[in-house]
């Protein structure tokens, strides 16, 4: 899955990262970390760990990236 997201031409990635800037960055956060994680905790703990690892990447790349194309001038 962490390579099929890879926003390469011919891959899944690349229709996701046009489509939505913001929702590929938080599901590329969370597979990186379930991915991490399952080798290191059970699975329990990884799909809540990846999940919060998505949310808190939502939210660095929304207010570091994207909230600057909403302001107006």
């Amino acid at each position: 899955a962490i390579m099929a997201m890879l926003p390469l031409p011919g891959l899944d990635g690349i229709n996701l990262l046009y489509a939505s800037r913001i929702t590929y960055v938080s599901l590329y956060a969370a597979l990186i970390a379930a991915g991490l994680l399952t080798i290191y905790a059970n699975v329990f703990i990884s799909v809540i760990a990846s999940v919060v690892v998505g949310i808190i990447a939502w939210i660095i790349f929304y207010f570091g990236f994207e909230a600057e194309s909403w302001k107006e001038d």
